[in-house]
Formats: C-alpha cells, structure tokens, sequence
C-alpha cells in the first residue's frame, strides 16, 4: 500500500467506481464465505 500523499487525485467519478467495486466484492465475499459454511457445516446445524 502506498502513503496517502503519494496517491494522485483522481476523478470522483473513479473513486465512485473503486468504491463499489470493493462493496460489491465485499458483499460477494460474504455470500460465498456463508454458501461455503452452509455446504460444510449441512443444512441441520443451520437450521434448515
């Protein structure tokens, strides 16, 4: 990771897009880490 200051000002319309694309990954993080626990762990101890 670099400093802040050595980060160039970008546009915010690319700051926008970096933005949600790490929400995007974030959320898609969890739904995969919670499909993988649901396929391990079965569906009994979830409670379904």
């Amino acid at each position: 990771m670099f400093p802040m200051y050595d980060i160039p000002r970008r546009p915010l319309f690319d700051h926008d897009v970096r933005v949600l694309a790490t929400v995007v990954g974030g959320i898609l993080a969890m739904l995969l880490l919670g499909w993988l626990t649901y396929i391990v762990r079965g569906p009994a101890e979830l409670g379904f």
